[in-house]
C-alpha cells in the first residue's frame, strides 16, 4: 500500500447514482422555494409602501386644498395673492356638499351665496373630489381617490371626515377648522 490511498470502483460505472442526483435535486428545490418567497417578501413591502405613500399624497391634496379655502382669506390664484374677498360663511348642502362664501366686490360682511360674492364649493362625484369655482367657472380635481366626504357643521366651526382609498388600502381623516 506504500500510504497511498486508492479508490477502487467498478470501471464500468461513471457519473451519479439515481439516489445522488434525487439528493441534488431536493436541495435546489429547497434552496429555490426559499429564494423566492424571500423575493415575495421584499416585493409585498415595496407595495405596501406604495399604497401607503398614495394614501398620504392624496390625503395631503385634499388638506392643503380645504386648508387654503378655509383659512379666511380667498387666495387669487395658486401662487397665493391675496384677493379681495374673506370669508363670510360655510355651509353643509345634504351631509355631502361644503360650500364657502367669500365677500365680493362690494363687501358686506354677510354670506350672500350669490354674485357679487365668490362661492366656492366641494363635492364628491365618480370618487373625484371637486373644487368648483361659481363666480370663475372653473372647476378642479383636488384627488381622484377620495372614497367618501362628509362635511359637518360644528359649534365652533367645521367638521370634514374624507376617506381616501387605494388598491386595497383606505384611511380615513378627520379635519376640524373654526371660524376665523
Amino acid at each position: 500500500m506504500n500510504g497511498q490511498w486508492r479508490i477502487t470502483g467498478d470501471p464500468s460505472r461513471r457519473g451519479f447514482s439515481l439516489l445522488e442526483v434525487s439528493l441534488v435535486a431536493a436541495l435546489m428545490s429547497l434552496l429555490m422555494l426559499m429564494l423566492a418567497s424571500t423575493w415575495a417578501s421584499f416585493g409585498r413591502s415595496l407595495r405596501d409602501t406604495m399604497v401607503r405613500c398614495r394614501v398620504a399624497q392624496e390625503a395631503n391634496l385634499v388638506v392643503a386644498a380645504l386648508n387654503r379655502d378655509l383659512g379666511g382669506q380667498l387666495p387669487d390664484d395658486l401662487l397665493g395673492h391675496v384677493a379681495a374677498g374673506r370669508m363670510v360663511g360655510t355651509m353643509v348642502v345634504d351631509g355631502e356638499k361644503l360650500m364657502i362664501c367669500y365677500d365680493g366686490a362690494v363687501p358686506n360682511d354677510v354670506a350672500d351665496w350669490a354674485t357679487p360674492d365668490i362661492v366656492c364649493t366641494y363635492e364628491l362625484a365618480d370618487g373625484k373630489l371637486l373644487r368648483s369655482n361659481q363666480f370663475l367657472g372653473t372647476s378642479v380635481i383636488v384627488s381622484d381617490a377620495v372614497s367618501s366626504f362628509l362635511p359637518t357643521e360644528v359649534a365652533s366651526g367645521l367638521r370634514v371626515e374624507f376617506t381616501v382609498s387605494y388598491r386595497d388600502l383606505s384611511k380615513t381623516f378627520t379635519l376640524i377648522a373654526e371660524e376665523p
